[in-house]
């Protein structure tokens, strides 16, 4: 009977001290140590109140163009695709004519997987250049710039 008891007392006592906390790793506060979901995983979207900055580089600065505004499609809660189409992103954002960044509006705090199209007019022959990058928006990185290197993606115009 007393090993019994002692069992059970055992049992109690792990199941009580297994460390609570979100356990979803596309979680914006992912807890690494958590052993049990709490139910407090908050998750990226639409109608927040963050933003970033997306800076789309190659050789030199990419500037939105009336024939080709640059564009960032947005993955929510993700920080990789395997599969890059239309299709799989969940909103599209375009940059202004004249500018080289493309500004995300809007947006929860979360996880973000982005891919970035351009045109790169300065170059002879113009080339589409494109780029990739996971973000991570929180309330203490609201507004920030993110840097997203480009590359040729294939063809001259």
């Amino acid at each position: 009977m007393k090993q019994l008891i002692f069992y059970i007392f055992l049992l109690i006592l792990i199941n009580c001290s297994k460390k609570k906390g979100c356990t979803d790793i596309v979680s914006v506060n992912y807890d690494w140590e958590a052993e049990s979901n709490n139910g407090t995983c908050r998750y990226g979207g639409d109608g927040g109140e963050l933003s970033a900055i997306i800076l789309p580089r190659y050789i030199h600065p990419i500037i939105s163009r009336p024939a080709y505004l640059d564009s960032v499609y947005v993955k929510f809660n993700a920080i990789k695709l395997t599969e890059l189409n239309s299709n799989a992103f969940d909103k599209i954002f375009v940059g202004n004519i004249g500018s080289d960044s493309i500004h995300l509006n809007g947006l929860k705090e979360g996880k973000y997987f982005v891919y970035v199209t351009g045109i790169d007019s300065l170059l002879n022959p113009v080339r589409r250049v494109v780029g990739s990058t996971a973000l991570i928006l929180t309330k203490e990185r609201n507004g920030f710039v993110f840097l997203v290197g480009m590359m040729s993606k294939c063809c001259s115009f």
